[in-house]
């Protein structure tokens, strides 16, 4: 589990921003304050009673909603370099208006504040400014103070069944060229002797005569291969 904002309450810069977001709620009250006595007094003398709270809640809810969708701040957040932003794109008047339910009744702004406080993330963000995705950033020449809480903003908790163990991959053997094999040379064969020496006759080619040319005998075979006729004595 990541780290909350009550883990980091010893950090100076985080003390530092929620006594700066108290002392600009204080000043917004006192103009608040102001404006609901003097129209409240008005209605007074016009004999209006019944609706001085409801005009209380109003006046309040569109005070902080108009002047933060038109400045990004209240009043007070302005004297106290303090803006609303939005973390991955800009401010909206949807987020404008979600994170500002919570202060129409002050036991919903606490439990916004405190369920913000027990969730991970930017220890800056009510729980409603973490559903939609904005925070409240100082704007004075220390707002370097607070970077260390921008990273907690994009904490995202771990799968419900647990982070698996890394395991490294095999390494793939490189690519090694297999040595070309040459060839194997036949052994030298000596090629058949051909005829040509003393007493070899050339190799007769085509049909072998049957009967003498000379006389018209039938002709023998002699071991040699040879045709002889056996009355003449003729050889083919």
């Amino acid at each position: 589990m990541g780290t909350t904002g009550f883990n980091q309450l010893g950090n100076k810069a985080l003390q530092e921003h929620w006594l700066r977001r108290f002392v600009a709620i204080i000043i917004d009250s006192i103009i608040i304050s102001i404006v609901v006595f003097a129209l409240g007094t008005f209605l007074w003398f016009l004999g209006i009673y019944t609706w001085g709270w409801l005009f209380t809640w109003v006046f309040l809810f569109l005070y902080v909603i108009l002047m933060e969708i038109s400045m990004g701040a209240t009043i007070g957040k302005k004297l106290m370099s303090l803006h609303v932003v939005g973390i991955l794109e800009p401010r909206t008047p949807m987020m404008v208006l979600v994170r500002n339910v919570s202060k129409l009744f002050g036991i919903l702004l606490l439990l916004d504040w405190l369920v913000g406080m027990f969730t991970p993330g930017d220890p800056r963000q009510k729980y409603t400014d973490r559903m939609i995705g904005c925070t409240v950033a100082r704007t004075d020449e220390k707002a370097y103070m607070e970077e260390q809480f921008r990273v907690a903003q994009f904490y995202r908790p771990p799968p419900a069944h647990g982070y698996q163990p890394y395991q490294q991959q095999p390494q793939q053997q490189p690519y090694q060229q297999q040595p070309q094999q040459e060839p194997q040379q036949q052994p030298y064969q000596q090629p058949p002797a051909t005829g040509g020496g003393w007493g070899d006759q050339p190799e007769q080619t085509g049909p072998q005569p049957k009967y003498c040319q000379s006389c018209g005998g039938p002709l023998n075979v002699r071991p040699d291969g040879r045709l002889q006729c056996p009355s003449c004595g003729a050889m083919y």
